[in-house]
């Protein structure tokens, strides 16, 4: 474990001295504990493995929170040390003081609170092996763990003392912990009962889910789709996009009931977590037919559809199903289907795109950012649209971006800070593409871009208001939509830009947008690039590209029986 991030205080200092004099600690600062929990779970995801929290006491504790919740729920592992003041000032109105034992209650795989450390010598085995308990937890069940540290005063030792204290603990050491495997044994899964449904199946389908498997998975799960001539419906979070032959465009035509019964399938693979379309989410609902389920850890499973769950990783539980399938493969004539489905639609799409000129169309803006990003490059996605209209118009091919996101919650909170920490994790330029509310949500994540030349581009997209509310019932209430729920604003984010010492460009038109793009890819550091849409028209054009791709595919299907 090498990273650690600090949130400045009193409380922590020795903790703050004790990373600063180790020599192989890289720290990172934010004074926004919000934010500094989202850079450590973005450098835990880029780095599998933990980074660790540092902040005061009080408060600060509490604004951890949320990565707190993104971690647990999307199974990254975290560390969270907070400092607190010793059990005899808790509980009697000391200032800056709350209960912080258990404070991220079930969020937090583990929780220890450490005896406050009188005489470093009598306490030093104490705190390695409770430090060994909380990184074996933080690997084996992939999560965040919280320490929670009690100091008295002085909390500054004599000068000389910290590098003893860490010759101390290096003396004690601590096992080496290993990651073991989770979920089920393999040999205790049902296969014969699964083999024999699989078996029956006439048109099986393929859903590769938000996950951050390695390249090998998606390999592993073509090799599958090809055994049983199914289609590969590949999330844009997933490996699966990766793949050349996979169907992208799925949310843009299931929603048509008469393609939706056209494309009925009778068995479904579903695999890591739930899907970021909805439409695709009702239409696996509506099938009433056998879905197995595999992920790492808990299946995802809000409309109580699966009847197969396994809790396995994901690529061995895959090469087992394979090796107990037997030869016969299934024709392919419905994966031909689907095929012939994504052919259209994809079509269709770039049609319509070719006819907006130098037009900018919000829909089509991660997928142009997308467009120029080769199989290496890393593009983090921001909740609310930006996922959404990647998902449903970015397409698939063989190098694809790798795409990570904030999928555990889902929410908009820190997403420039986890794109940080990913640049920071992965050592290599991250792109982000977010909103305007996220970003001004989140805009203390650009503290110390600049200072440290982290490679970050972020891809503002700018409708001055909260746009994915546009989709929804209360859009049509106008009088109090646009005031209490869009949240129109007039937030000068180039003066944000400035304040933090980042580059900042503002483009309006296709050719501008491309142009922009391509220049920041040539220049190290952060930068942002703004790009000013209009919610309604996006809107508009949304709908008006789904009812002809709808269309299109309906065009090729043959007709439902």
């Amino acid at each position: 474990m090498s990273h650690f991030v600090v949130s400045s205080g009193s409380r922590c200092a020795p903790l703050v001295l004790a990373v600063g004099h180790h020599p192989e600690a890289q720290i990172w600062t934010n004074p926004d504990e919000r934010s500094a929990g989202f850079i450590a779970l973005g450098i835990s995801r880029a780095a599998r493995a933990p980074a660790a929290l540092i902040c005061t006491s009080g408060t600060a504790a509490a604004n951890y929170l949320p990565a707190v919740v993104e971690a647990r729920m999307s199974r990254i592992p975290l560390l969270v040390l907070t400092a607190d003041r010793p059990p005899r000032l808790r509980g009697v109105g000391a200032a800056q003081t709350i209960d912080q034992i258990d404070l991220y209650g079930s969020y937090s795989l583990y929780c220890d609170d450490l005896p406050t450390p009188e005489a470093a010598a009598d306490r030093a085995f104490d705190w390695c092996a409770s430090a060994a308990a909380a990184y074996d937890h933080c690997l084996n069940e992939s999560g965040p763990v919280h320490l929670n540290l009690g100091f008295d005063e002085p909390l500054i030792p004599e000068p000389g003392a910290v590098e003893e204290i860490l010759h101390d603990a290096f003396a004690i050491g601590v096992p080496p912990h290993e990651r073991s495997e989770v979920g089920h044994r393999l040999e205790e899964i049902g296969w014969t009962s699964l083999v024999s449904v699989l078996e029956k199946a006439t048109r099986p389908v393929i859903v590769c889910g938000p996950n951050d498997s390695a390249d090998e998975c998606a390999g592993v799960v073509a090799a599958l789709a090809n055994s049983l001539g199914a289609p590969i419906l590949a999330d844009i979070a997933s490996p699966g996009r990766r793949v050349g032959e996979t169907v992208a465009h799925y949310d843009l035509f299931l929603r048509d009931p008469d393609i939706a019964r056209t494309l009925q399938a009778d068995f479904v693979l579903r695999m890591g977590g739930l899907p970021t379309s909805k439409t695709l989410n009702e239409w696996l609902a509506s099938l009433h037919v056998p879905i197995l389920a595999i992920a790492p850890f808990e299946i995802a499973d809000p409309w109580r559809s699966v009847t197969h769950p396994v809790e396995a990783r994901i690529g061995g539980a895959i090469l087992e199903l394979e090796r107990r399938l037997p030869d016969s493969r299934n024709s392919g004539a419905y994966r031909d289907l689907w095929t012939q489905a994504e052919a259209a639609a994809r079509h269709e799409w770039q049609e319509i795109r070719q006819e907006e000129a130098d037009t900018l169309s919000e829909i089509d803006i991660p997928a142009r950012v997308i467009e120029i990003l080769s199989g290496s490059d890393i593009i983090y996605l921001s909740s609310s649209m930006p996922i959404r209209w990647a998902d449903m118009y970015a397409g698939s091919r063989v190098g694809f971006p790798r795409v990570q996101a904030n999928r555990g919650a889902n929410g908009i909170d820190g997403i420039i800070s986890s794109a940080a920490g990913a640049a920071i994790g992965e050592e290599k330029t991250v792109w982000c593409v977010v909103g305007d509310l996220a970003f001004y949500h989140d805009h203390n994540g650009l503290w110390g871009l600049a200072g440290r030349e982290i490679p970050l581009k972020i891809v503002l997209i700018n409708n001055r208001g909260g746009g994915i509310f546009d989709h929804l019932p209360i859009s049509e209430h106008e009088s109090v939509y646009e005031p209490y729920v869009a949240m129109p604003h007039n937030v000068d984010f180039a003066a944000i830009a400035r304040a933090f010492g980042v580059t900042h460009t503002y483009v309006g038109t296709r050719s501008q947008l491309s142009a922009a793009l391509t220049a920041a890819a040539e220049r190290p550091g952060a930068e942002i690039i703004e790009i000013g849409c209009e919610r309604t028209k996006s809107h508009a054009r949304h709908q008006d590209a789904m009812n002809r791709i709808s269309a299109r595919v309906r065009q090729v299907l043959p007709a439902t029986a």
